[in-house]
């Protein structure tokens, strides 16, 4: 699985010949300046801006997906970290659970 900066840098290395929302904005200022705006130019900058948009989600989408099996790894190797220190300890579930502050007593109430 691919980290979210690998994805990132991966795709900013191409680095695909768009025009962003802001610089398409720029552009239809300028055309605006010069004549008036067809509807046509209007949709096509509308449509510039829809596939960004739509683009941006997507990387959003796999930079979240990224970090979540990230953090589902950490948790997991925390969680066997802490049954082996448990497990060498030598001290009895009754007693551990002592320690942590959750008795047996409190989970039979």
């Amino acid at each position: 699985m691919a980290t979210y900066f690998e994805l990132y840098y991966d795709e900013n290395a191409k680095k695909p010949n768009y025009m962003t929302v802001p610089a398409a904005v720029r552009e239809l200022d300028k055309s605006e300046m010069a004549r008036m705006t067809s509807v046509d130019t209007l949709e096509k900058i509308i449509g510039q801006a829809q596939a960004q948009d739509c683009k941006t989600k997507k990387q959003y989408d796999a930079a979240v997906a990224a970090l979540s099996d990230l953090l589902d790894k950490r948790d997991a190797l925390r969680r066997d970290e802490l049954v082996k220190a448990i497990m060498k300890s030598g001290r009895t579930y009754e007693e551990v659970l002592e320690f942590l502050g959750t008795g047996a007593e409190e989970e039979e109430a």
